[in-house]
């Protein structure tokens, strides 16, 4: 009996070992780890994970899942970060904002899937970021300048932001509008194309993930559209080939100056599709090289200026081309007293310079039988100086009397009295006496500045000389 019971036992034993012997043994799936949540938004987020050990066979898919119930599976939302060991991050988008939601990285092999441990966050509320219209300005007839500020203090994703306008209320992206790239803070936009003399409405705009949020409206109209003014000053620095003229953008014409220059030709009223320059500025004052000139030739130059309606020109200057750096001859061969622009200014009496009937020049005197009192001037036209510029002239008398006045003046208009502006004398070298010709030599005049030249004659009832002028020059050295 006992040998039975042994026999038993040890078959029992047998079959048990022959069993765990057969056994196959547990197959291994991947370990992950979840990271934690960043970079939470109203409608995304950021999360990842670590696959440490891909388990028994190779890592078929790893990401990142997720669920407003606790737990995710892949059979929820779920987005792949990669297929192979290491750390990973995926971007969970399609949120909805203020939700709380539950997060779990994966792992799948051939084996099956494993998580890591659960994370949790709360999305933001959509409204964290707010926009604010800039006041309208620079306002032209065909643009305008506006803007916005951001205050994004969630770091919500931005993708544009700009401003929108339409002749109608309340306009949105479907209309007009700029786009900027920004994330906070202030922004500047630049709205063109705009008609003259229309009103507009406009809103800055700020278009996050899911939806575009606009600033308060606001509304203004743009200028009525005209040419800009331009004045031709004058002309400088002649050399032999060249010559500097100056002129003066005075209104941009409520848009804006994009060009400016001069103009020339050997005919009146120049356009741009003469010679022309384009380095003259959008306002004020500004200086333009006219080159290949020829000597000896009559120039006729205009001033321009082009904004968006179209282009404007200022007065025409007529001047001669002498060359050799002489910038105003008046030498009296053409047998006239005022041409080239001078004048005269009979401040006493009635006497006035007059051209001489024995040669091709300029004389006064205050003799008709008896000597009388009197005063007269002989005004240049206005002239702009260069760098390095001066006056000569000849100059002969006869008889007894004050010598004559050589002045000249910064201040005077060109028209009136001109006692009542204020000159500074020069000092020539003038004639001795007995209609002997003499050379003034080179009198130095201001630099870079716009003046009157002019020669005053003064004789009294008791006596007065004859004066005579000829050959008066201004260059430039």
């Amino acid at each position: 009996m006992k040998n039975s019971i042994l026999k038993i036992a040890l078959s029992m034993l047998f079959v048990s070992i022959i069993l765990n012997a057969c056994k196959k043994p547990e197959e291994k799936l991947p370990v992950v780890t979840t990271n934690d949540i960043t970079e939470i938004s109203s409608y995304t987020a950021t999360c990842g994970g670590n696959v440490t050990d891909e388990g028994d066979d190779k890592v078929i898919t790893r990401g990142v899942c997720w669920s407003i119930s606790e737990n995710p599976t892949i059979l929820d939302y779920a987005v792949p970060g990669g297929s192979e060991l290491g750390a990973f991050v995926c971007n969970l988008v399609g949120l909805t904002e203020n939700t709380t939601y539950y997060v779990r990285a994966y792992a799948t092999n051939s084996i099956g899937t494993s998580y890591g441990e659960q994370k949790s966050f709360v999305t933001k509320d959509a409204n964290a970021f707010t926009i604010e219209t800039n006041n309208v300005t620079n306002i032209k007839n065909t643009s305008a300048k506006s803007g916005g500020v951001i205050s994004n203090e969630n770091n919500e994703t931005i993708l544009s932001c700009g401003v929108c306008w339409n002749t109608l209320e309340n306009p949105t992206i479907s209309n007009s509008f700029t786009v900027e790239n920004l994330q906070t803070g202030s922004f500047e936009s630049y709205l063109t194309g705009l008609q003259p003399n229309t009103t507009y409405y406009l809103r800055a705009y700020i278009t996050g993930v899911e939806i575009t949020t606009y600033g308060e409206q606001l509304s203004f109209t743009t200028t009525n559209a005209s040419l800009p003014s331009i004045s031709t000053l004058g002309i400088t620095d002649v050399t032999n080939t060249s010559a500097t003229c100056s002129a003066e953008v005075t209104d941009q014409g409520g848009g804006t100056v994009t060009t400016s220059g001069v103009c020339w030709s050997t005919s009146e009223n120049p356009t741009i599709t003469d010679n022309y320059t384009r380095d003259g500025s959008n306002s004020g004052v500004f200086y333009t090289e006219m080159t290949d000139l020829s000597e000896s030739t009559t120039y006729y130059v205009r001033a321009y200026a082009v904004n968006e309606t179209g282009t404007s020109y200022g007065e025409q200057i007529e001047f001669f081309f002498y060359g050799n750096g002489t910038l105003l001859l008046k030498d009296f061969e053409d047998q006239d007293i005022y041409s080239g622009g001078w004048t005269t200014k009979q401040v006493i009496g009635d006497f006035n310079w007059e051209i001489s009937y024995w040669d091709n020049f300029a004389q006064i005197s205050n003799y008709n039988g008896t000597n009388n009192n009197s005063e007269v001037w002989y005004i240049s036209p206005l002239i702009e100086t260069g760098i390095s510029s001066y006056l000569s002239f000849k100059s002969a008398y006869y008889y007894s009397g004050a010598p004559m006045e050589v002045k000249y003046s910064t201040n005077y208009d060109g028209g009136s009295n001109p006692n009542n502006s204020t000159w500074t004398d020069f000092n020539p070298t003038l004639s001795s006496g007995s209609w002997v010709w003499t050379d003034s030599g080179s009198l130095a005049l201001p630099a870079n500045t716009s003046i009157y030249i002019a020669f005053v004659y003064k004789g009294t009832d008791t006596d007065g000389s004859t004066w005579e002028i000829d050959d008066i020059l201004i260059g430039t050295n």
